[in-house]
């Protein structure tokens, strides 16, 4: 895989006028050019098209042409993408072109190519089977839409230099290949569905969200501003989601889920003193590494790491550092620990609720490490290195966490938990001690547990729950919760056939309000049972 890395920009003052040009857009009225209807083929109505403005629409139907858009902006649209197919179509300007751009609607297109086009390009409702590398210039909007890539590389950038304008991919699915964008100012990668393949981004500025990646990781490189790397799902035999940074970029990567092979989250500043760093909210299972930080002052809080080689792993080198909240549970190795030996000043350590792994909380050598409220028990080679035992000062203890047995990948906690609010064993107020609280559903029943039907999962809209037959619909309960444990909603339940019963879910919380993105778990309660099913929310 490419690793693309943009220039660092010098600051300059740049003035750009295309207001002459838009004028005389204005003044042009756009037709609409169809095929087969009034040219024979793509190519003789984009040859007739005028340079700006003008649409080629066509017909259902396999058109075996390579479309060479040359020096002109227009769109072409077909029926649907799957009755409306085309070769190819490559854009291409020459030096003193006003515009070159452009957009594609509703086709399935084996190749698409751009180089250096002046005008904003778009891709919408497409299926593209083949070779999609498209380059425009700095300041124009480079988006794509509602579309599928499938088989060859993807490749979606500007050009170099200070770009002025976001190259976003939205809504769309990658089959089998890469996905890499590169911008000079903002890169936005949605709602993306990713499978056999990976999302590559680099830029200024860079937001990854809501995307769901099987069999691939997230990549992204971010230079001076910041970038938001929330709520993505990654399953991979490698690493998770892995961000690079440097200057004084602030970076917060939240709320994803990966299950992964090497590292599930690798998020490092290329040494650099004032780039923030924020993990938070994490969930990451069966890595080598759970999650690894190497910045000035990375701030780690909330996250669930389970099963994993090593937990939490931190380098850093500025006082303010953290690790609050988190849960590390079942891991082979240390639970929280430094990379390498070094220094540490300013560091705190609180909340956490660390259990059952091979070592617990490994220390640097420090100066005035904060440890507060932690739970640190049930490590195989001890529970603290590195430090005397804290345990009894501090609110610091060492006692069973009381996790639930369901849901699976949950580690709540169980009513009544030592690490959950006025329940702390010598009184102190600590509040809850690691990322979970209590979760844990009543009367679970192992047997068939996690076999609920639900579809379509992942969803957007709305999700059907088949409780499959019931005993009385009436008893039925269904209640959604967060991957903290909290209540969402309680979702009805409604008589299907003879003795089956569904509930649905619109990702609505009990106010009516649409939650965010995510993993949630619906807990299904009847006769005296109760069964879990894992549901994904995309935004």
């Amino acid at each position: 895989m490419h690793r693309y890395r943009l220039p660092h920009p010098a600051l300059a003052c740049i003035t750009i006028s295309l207001s002459s040009l838009t004028a005389a857009a204005t003044e042009i009225q756009a037709a609409d050019l169809h095929v087969p209807a009034d040219y024979a083929t793509i190519q003789l109505a984009v040859d007739a098209a005028a340079e700006f403005g003008d649409r080629v629409v066509v017909a259902a139907g396999t058109y075996p042409e390579d479309v060479a858009i040359v020096a002109k902006d227009l769109s072409i649209d077909g029926v649907d993408a799957t009755s409306t197919f085309v070769d190819g179509v490559h854009w291409s300007s020459s030096s003193g072109d006003s515009y070159c751009g452009g957009g594609l609607s509703g086709l399935d297109v084996g190749s698409v190519t751009a180089d250096g086009v002046l005008g904003d390009v778009t891709l919408t409702n497409c299926r593209l089977m083949g070779l999609v590398d498209v380059t425009t210039s700095d300041e124009v909007h480079l988006m794509v839409q509602n579309c599928t890539f499938e088989g060859g590389p993807v490749e979606l950038m500007h050009d170099g230099g200070l770009a002025l304008a976001p190259v976003e991919v939205l809504d769309s699915s990658v089959i089998g290949t890469d996905l890499i964008v590169v911008s000079g100012i903002q890169a936005v990668v949605d709602r993306c569905e990713v499978t056999n393949g990976s999302i590559v981004v680099t830029g200024e500025s860079v937001k990854v969200r809501d995307n769901v990646v099987t069999n691939g990781r997230i990549f992204v490189d971010v230079n001076t501003q910041g970038a938001q790397v929330d709520r993505n799902t990654v399953t991979t035999e490698g690493t998770g989601i892995e961000v690079t940074f440097r200057s004084d970029a602030d970076v917060r990567v939240r709320d994803n889920v990966v299950h992964a092979g090497l590292i599930g989250i690798d998020a490092y500043a290329d040494g650099f003193d004032y780039a923030y760093l924020q993990l938070s909210g994490n969930a990451v299972f069966g890595c080598e590494t759970g999650i690894a930080a190497r910045a000035a002052s990375p701030y780690v809080s909330d996250n669930l790491v389970a099963r994993c080689g090593t937990g939490l792993a931190y380098r850093f080198w500025n006082p303010g550092s953290g690790f609050v909240g988190n849960t590390v549970a079942d891991c082979a190795g240390a639970a929280i620990a430094p990379i390498e030996p070094f220094t540490a000043e300013g560091l705190r350590i609180a909340r956490n609720n660390v259990a059952r792994n091979g070592v617990g909380i490994t220390l640097p050598t420090n100066d005035g490490t904060e440890l507060e409220c932690n739970n640190s028990w049930d490590n195989a080679a001890g529970n603290w290195i590195g430090i005397g035992d804290p345990t009894g000062l501090d609110g610091n203890i060492s006692v069973d966490p009381e996790f639930c047995v369901y849901p699976v990948d949950g580690y709540g906690l169980r009513r009544g938990s030592p690490c959950t609010p006025g329940n702390h064993p010598d009184g102190s107020d600590c509040g809850l001690i690691g990322a979970r609280g209590v979760s844990c559903p009543v009367a679970v029943s192992v047997l068939d547990a996690l076999r609920l039907n639900v579809s379509p999962n992942p969803f957007r809209g709305a999700v059907s729950i088949d409780l499959g037959q019931v005993p009385e619909v009436g008893s039925a309960q269904v209640e959604v919760f967060d991957v903290r444990g909290r209540l969402v909603r309680s979702l009805d339940v409604v008589a299907v056939g003879d003795s089956g019963a569904r509930a649905s879910w619109d990702g609505k919380d009990g106010t009516g309000r649409r939650v965010s993105g995510g993993i949630y778990f619906a807990a299904v309660r009847s006769a005296g049972r109760t069964d879990i099913a894992r549901l994904i929310l995309i935004e």
